[in-house]
């Protein structure tokens, strides 16, 4: 058994945007990669079978889900029902899956387990290599005869940082994504880096026309954005966006500055953007507290743009009211949507003095 004087952790790694962490922990019983949120957080601790350090019992005893550490797999699941050794600590390393919310551990180049962006749900704790058939504490990582789509993943998100490592991904995203602000809206007036020169690359446009101003943002499709994997049919669809915003007149620095700051929302919320969220809003005249998301109402906005296979998706920020942020909250965003329609109000921003249709 673990000595009383000894935590039960033997590695942890904080994710790459310093959201989420995952732990290693080995009771002397059974060994288990946990994926865990900050203290306070609502994220719900993921936790997957890695390996059992003792034979293996004959099964699950009634009571194991309150159990204070993960129970051993049993006979029946295990590839070695008499257990392994403890892992090799100094070998251990994580590999991170590009949305931030899902984490695969190995020893060496050898995987021993996979928490995917779904674990949790639909029954599935996540995938160890030990295991043999479907328990309630892991999956097999492997089934004889078919490929593996956690595996795919994995070698997917191991090709994401490794172009990075190379510098390549950047460069052809961000001349896409000028060349098509300025195909849709015209040559930007403005161009601004808004990374600090920190990881991942970012910038906002801003393109006067007409009286109006918009404001684009470019560099947030470089990362797909976590927890689509576990409410989308079509992930891929909704994983990678920009952001847009259309008013009237100039845009004040602190609205920019907002925008920036939103541009990193979902990676530091461990959340996801798209048509209908409402978001709060800062530095608007008026009596516009926040953002509702729309998608966008016409075709020639990103055509064809791509974030590594993947369409690009581009959501019109359109200011509301509180009152009308509440109406959504109560009825529904497309009951919202509706309204506005209604009165005229499309992805544009009218005016400061607009009346509120909630």
């Amino acid at each position: 058994m673990q000595p009383a004087d000894e935590s039960p952790v033997v590695f942890e790694e904080v994710s790459p945007y310093g959201t989420l962490m995952a732990v290693v922990e080995d009771d002397g019983s059974a060994v288990y990669l946990h994926l865990v949120g900050p203290e306070g957080s609502d994220f719900e601790t993921r936790s997957v079978w890695v390996r059992n350090r003792r034979p293996a019992p004959m099964g699950l005893e009634p009571d194991w889900q309150s159990r204070g550490s993960g129970p051993p797999l049993p006979f029946d699941a295990c590839t070695h029902p008499v257990g392994l050794p403890a892992l090799r600590v100094e070998r251990l390393n994580a590999v991170w899956f590009p949305e931030g919310d899902a984490v695969a551990l190995r020893e060496g180049d050898d995987v021993l387990a996979v928490l995917p962006p779904w674990a949790g749900r639909d029954g599935c704790p996540g995938f160890a290599r030990d295991c043999r058939t479907v328990t309630p504490l892991a999956w097999p990582l492997r089934q004889p005869g078919r490929d593996s789509p956690i595996l795919a993943r994995l070698d997917e998100a191991m090709r994401y940082w490794d172009s990075w490592q190379r510098g390549e991904p950047w460069p052809e995203l961000q001349r896409g994504l000028v060349e098509a602000y300025g195909r849709a809206f015209g040559p930007h007036t403005r161009y601004y880096t808004i990374d600090a020169s920190k990881w991942p690359p970012r910038f906002l446009t801003e393109h006067v026309a007409d009286g109006r101003t918009v404001c684009l943002t470019g560099g947030m499709s470089l990362r797909p954005q976590p927890q689509v994997d576990r409410y989308y049919e079509n992930p891929a669809a909704v994983r990678h966006v920009e952001l847009a915003l259309s008013v009237p007149g100039s845009v004040d620095s602190a609205v920019m500055n907002h925008l920036s700051q939103l541009c990193a929302m979902p990676w530091h919320m461990n959340a996801w953007l798209a048509p209908g969220h409402t978001v709060p809003a800062r530095g608007l005249p008026g009596p516009f507290s926040w953002f509702l998301v729309r998608d966008d109402t016409t075709p020639t906005s990103l055509p064809d743009l791509l974030s590594r296979g993947e369409p690009v998706n581009l959501l019109w920020l359109l200011p509301i009211t509180e009152s009308e942020r509440d109406y959504a909250v109560a009825e529904g965003s497309e009951a919202l949507l509706e309204r506005l329609d209604a009165a005229g109000i499309g992805r544009a921003h009218p005016s400061v003095d607009r009346a509120s249709v909630a």
